[in-house]
C-alpha cells in the first residue's frame, strides 16, 4: 500500500499490523471509497464507520529497480561536471525534434487553454466517467506565451508551445522515463493543488518541486529524472560551440553551457503545466505571476549553479547587458529619450534577461543554435522596445529664469515634487535579502513558527536584544555566498536571522562538525575580545591538514593572522549555552569549549564560506 506526504509527496510503504491499524514512517494519505485519510507517523488507525477495506493510491515499482545502481552512482559522482557524458546508445531512437509521436506515445496531449496528463488512471478511476477526466487537465492559461497553438507563418509552421511542451515530455517517457515517475510526480502534486489547495500555500508548491523533481540529492523520484534527462540530452545534443572572448570570458558559451540551458529548458517545459495549474488554482492575480514563475525557475539556475559549479543566471544577465550596452553607444539619442519612460539600458536589461528566462528558454530545441536564439531574443527587445517603437511622449519647456513673486522658477518647482534619493540600490538590496531568503527556507527548511519563537525566547537577553556581534558574524560568514552581496545579508530582520542560525547549524550538522553547530546556533553569553592565540594552540592550528588549504585559498597573511586566526582566538575565549528545540534535556546548559576540537572545526568551517 502507497501513501504520500501532505507537503512532501515521496512515496512511503504503510503496513497493516492489526486490524484496522496501519504503521508507517512518515505522514502519508490513502484513498477511500469516501475520499482520501490523512494519518500521522507511527501507528494509525483507519478511522472509518464501515468495514470496507482502503483504496490503494498507485502502485509503482520497488524503488531499488528504478535504475542500474551502478549507472546512478556513476552519474552521482560525475554531476558536478557539465561535460560528464551519461553513456546511453541512441539504439532506434530518432532525434527528438523529428520524431513524430504515434496514438499509443501520446501519454501527454493538449487543447487550447491546457495541457493533459492522464493521472486519473495513476489514482485508479474509471475511463467511463467523464468527472474522472477532469483531474487529468492542467491549465496553462496564466501565461499567455504557455498557450500558443501552431501556426504557419510566412510560409514557414512556428510551432507552439503546448506541441513542443507534449512533444518533449512525450518523447522522454517512451524512451528513457519508463517507469513513468514524471506522471506519477504530476499525479501527487495534482492531488494536492486541486483537493487540498486551501493547506498547500507556495512554499510548500516550490518545496515539493525542489526536492522531487529539481535536486537529485534531495530524493529518489528527482535523482532518477535527473539521471534519465542527463541520458536524453546526452543524447540529443548535437552542437559544437566555441564562442571565444579574451577580453571577456563570461560571455564565452561552451558545449558545457550549452547542455546546461538544454536540460534546464526541458525541465522548464516539465514544470510549467505544473505552476500555471497552481497559479490558477491558488488564484494569484495577474501581478503576481511573473515572480511566482521566476521564484520556481530560479530555484531550477540555482541548482545548476550548485550541480554544474556555473552561474548561468550571471552569464545570462551579462550577455544581456554587454548587448543593450553595445547597442546604447549606437543608438545614444534613441536611448535618452527612454527616461521618460522609465526605461534605461540597466532595467530593459533586467526585463530582456526575465523574458529570457520564462519565453525563450522554454523554447528550446535540440536541432538549432540555442546562443543564436538568445542573441536574436536580445536583439529584438531592443527593437519592439526601444529603436523601432513610435514614440508616444512630448517634452513640455520648463524655465529656469522666469521666476514668480517667491523667486521660484518652473524648474524649482518641478525639483520640488521630484524624489530626492536615488532608492534603486537600496529596493535591489531589499529585493536579493527576500528572494535569498526564500530560497534558503526552501533548501534548508522547513523552520516552524513555534521553534523559531522558541528560539526568540531564548536568544533575547535583558535589554530584549537578540542579535549578537560574534554570532552574527559567524552566520552571515557561512551565508554571504547565497546572497552574493554583503549589504543585503546584513538587512535581514529579526525572524531572517534567527532562521539563518537555525540553518548554519543544519549545515554545519550535516558535515559532522561536533561544537561549533552548537556555538553558532545557540547562545552567547560572553563575548571576550582576544585577538591572539599562543603559541601552542597556533603550533596545533598550523599541524592541522585543512591549514594549508586555507593558505591555498586565500594566500594573504592578513587574512590568515587578522581574521581567522582572530576568529578562533575570539570564540575560545567566549562562553556559549545551548539552544536545543528538540532535547530539552541539554536546553541552556553551558557549552564546554574543546580548543582542539573547536579550533579543528573552525578551519571546516572556513572552507565552507
Amino acid at each position: 500500500m502507497i501513501g504520500y506526504y501532505s507537503y512532501g509527496i515521496s512515496a512511503f510503504t504503510a503496513r497493516k499490523v492489526s486490524e484496522n491499524k496501519w504503521f508507517t514512517k512518515a505522514p502519508f494519505i490513502f484513498l477511500t471509497k469516501e475520499g482520501f485519510l490523512f494519518m500521522s507517523k507511527g501507528i494509525a488507525t483507519e478511522k472509518k464507520n464501515d468495514n470496507r477495506p482502503l483504496k490503494q493510491v498507485m502502485v509503482l515499482s520497488d524503488l531499488n529497480l528504478f535504475l542500474d545502481k551502478n549507472k546512478m552512482v556513476n552519474h552521482n559522482n560525475l554531476i558536478s561536471n557539465a561535460l560528464s557524458e551519461v553513456q546511453s546508445p541512441m539504439l532506434n531512437k530518432p532525434p527528438i525534434d523529428q520524431w513524430v509521436p504515434g496514438p499509443e506515445d501520446r501519454i501527454f496531449s493538449h487543447i487550447r487553454g491546457a495541457i493533459i496528463a492522464p493521472v486519473h488512471k495513476i489514482f485508479g478511476m474509471s475511463d467511463n466517467d467523464a468527472a474522472n477526466l477532469m483531474i487529468d487537465y492542467f491549465y496553462v492559461t496564466a501565461k499567455r506565451c504557455y498557450n500558443s497553438d501552431t501556426r504557419i507563418k510566412d510560409g514557414n509552421i512556428s510551432i507552439g508551445f503546448r506541441d513542443h511542451c507534449t512533444n518533449y515530455m512525450n518523447y522522454f517517457e517512451k524512451y528513457y522515463d519508463k517507469d513513468h515517475m514524471l506522471l506519477n510526480l504530476y499525479a501527487h502534486i495534482k492531488y494536492m493543488m486541486d483537493c487540498q489547495i486551501n493547506i498547500y500555500p507556495l512554499k510548500a508548491f516550490l518545496y515539493d518541486l525542489r526536492t522531487q523533481f529539481i535536486d537529485p540529492a534531495a530524493s529518489y523520484q528527482a535523482e532518477y529524472l535527473n539521471y534519465q534527462l542527463d541520458v536524453m540530452n546526452n543524447e540529443q545534443y548535437d552542437l559544437e560551440l566555441n564562442y571565444k572572448n579574451n577580453k571577456s570570458p563570461v560571455l564565452e558559451y561552451t558545449d558545457a553551457h550549452a547542455k546546461i540551458l538544454l536540460k534546464i529548458s526541458v525541465m522548464e517545459n516539465m514544470m510549467i503545466p505544473l505552476i500555471t495549474h497552481y497559479i490558477l488554482k491558488k488564484k494569484i492575480p495577474a501581478d503576481k505571476v511573473k515572480p511566482t514563475l521566476m521564484q520556481a525557475f530560479d530555484i531550477l539556475l540555482q541548482m545548476s549553479k550548485k550541480l554544474y559549479n556555473v552561474d548561468l543566471a550571471a552569464k545570462i544577465i551579462e550577455t544581456t547587458v554587454s548587448n543593450v550596452t553595445k547597442n546604447t553607444n549606437s543608438n545614444q539619442i534613441l536611448w535618452d529619450m527612454q527616461n521618460i519612460r522609465g526605461r534605461n539600458a540597466n532595467t530593459h536589461s533586467m526585463e530582456t534577461v526575465d523574458n529570457i528566462i520564462m519565453q525563450i528558454i522554454p523554447k528550446y530545441t535540440y536541432d538549432k543554435n540555442i546562443i543564436h536564439f538568445n542573441y536574436n531574443a536580445i536583439n529584438r527587445d531592443i527593437k519592439f522596445r526601444v529603436t523601432d517603437v513610435p514614440y508616444e511622449y512630448s517634452f513640455v519647456v520648463l524655465s529656469s529664469s522666469v521666476r514668480d513673486d517667491d523667486n521660484n522658477s518652473e524648474c524649482d518647482k518641478f525639483e520640488a515634487h521630484a524624489a530626492k534619493l536615488n532608492e534603486a540600490i537600496l529596493v535591489q538590496t531589499i529585493v536579493n535579502c527576500s528572494t535569498t531568503m526564500d530560497r534558503i527556507e526552501l533548501e534548508y527548511g522547513p523552520f516552524s513558527e513555534d521553534e523559531i519563537r522558541f528560539y526568540y525566547e531564548q536568544l533575547k537577553n535583558d535589554d530584549g536584544n537578540i542579535v549578537n556581534a560574534l554570532q552574527k558574524t559567524l552566520v552571515t560568514y557561512l551565508f554571504f555566498k547565497e546572497f552574493d552581496d554583503p549589504q543585503a545579508a546584513k538587512i535581514v530582520n529579526i525572524r531572517q536571522y534567527i532562521i539563518l542560525i537555525i540553518a548554519a547549524r543544519r549545515i554545519l550538522e550535516s558535515y559532522k562538525l561536533f561544537q561549533l553547530p552548537y556555538m553558532i546556533g545557540g547562545k552567547v553569553n560572553r563575548i571576550v575580545t582576544r585577538k591572539n592565540i599562543n603559541k601552542k594552540e597556533l603550533l596545533k592550528i598550523q599541524a592541522s591538514p585543512y591549514y594549508p588549504l586555507i593558505h591555498a585559498k586565500y594566500n594573504n597573511p592578513k587574512i590568515e593572522e587578522d581574521v581567522i586566526l582572530s576568529l578562533i582566538a575570539q570564540v575560545l575565549s567566549s562562553e556559549f549555552q545551548v539552544i536545543d528545540y528538540y532535547n530539552q534535556d541539554i536546553n541552556g546548559k553551558i557549552i564546554k569549549v574543546i580548543p582542539d576540537i573547536v579550533s579543528e572545526e573552525i578551519l571546516r568551517f572556513v572552507m565552507l564560506i
